[in-house]
């Protein structure tokens, strides 16, 4: 694994794997830019194992201060794609967070998400948290309640 030092918030990393028993191997580039409230990623990866898989993935983050938007959007080469956008804005001692996803497998439209939750922290390392959300389609929604502890 690689990654280049960080050039006015700009840096690149490369990563690879094999297992000559099986001639699997694995390599993902990435390429990011940190700077401020501005995040910015996009990688690709290619898997030569049986199904031969490229991926690729694009995601950018800009923190306003009284809201976080987030957008991803990745693709499987041959299989599916799917694209999100979220929102997260702190309120007090909680941060509320809200997300929009949609998958599509093949050219077909399979399945959209929308999920809401709060995390509420008890202290710096410690936050209590619930999430809820509602796949379309689906018989069941998920929801998650929890406390989550740092170390």
């Amino acid at each position: 694994a690689y990654d280049s030092p960080n050039m006015g918030g700009f840096t690149i990393g490369f990563q690879t794997t094999s297992n000559p028993a099986n001639a699997n191997e694995y390599s993902v580039i990435r390429a990011m830019y940190q700077n401020g409230p501005l995040d910015v990623q996009v990688s690709y990866e290619k898997n030569n194992n049986a199904t031969a898989r490229k991926d690729y993935a694009i995601g950018a983050s800009y923190d306003f201060k009284v809201a976080k938007v987030m957008f991803l959007h990745g693709k499987e080469e041959g299989t599916k794609s799917d694209t999100s956008v979220g929102v997260t804005a702190p309120f007090g001692a909680a941060l509320l967070k809200a997300q929009y996803r949609t998958e599509r497998v093949g050219t077909n439209a399979s399945g959209k998400t929308l999920a809401i939750g709060v995390d509420y922290n008890l202290s710096k390392r410690t936050a209590l948290f619930a999430d809820l959300s509602d796949v379309d389609g689906a018989a069941q929604n998920a929801y998650r309640l929890g406390l989550r502890h740092s170390i």
